[in-house]
């Protein structure tokens, strides 16, 4: 016996796509995707590609001393 969905589509005849859209535009997606019975949800940044994204744009900070317990101190008093 197959599950069913409310729209009578089988879970087996389903896919999960993952799309990047413009922030204004999210509004309309999930409206459309209301409309036809779909299910949407957010899927949240997982930290390593946040600490990727941030490297690329050089928001990184050098610490000069490893043994210092002080990390954040030696952030913010840089001279980067």
């Amino acid at each position: 016996m197959q599950k069913t969905d409310n729209m009578g589509a089988t879970l087996n005849n389903t896919e999960d796509i993952l799309l990047t859209i413009p922030k204004n535009e999210v509004g309309f997606l999930r409206s459309l995707a209301k409309k036809m019975g779909w299910t949407t949800r957010k899927q949240k940044e997982r930290s390593i590609d946040k600490s990727l994204k941030e490297a690329h744009c050089n928001m990184v900070y050098p610490v000069k001393d490893m043994n210092n317990k002080d990390i954040v101190g030696q952030i913010l008093n840089s001279d980067v």
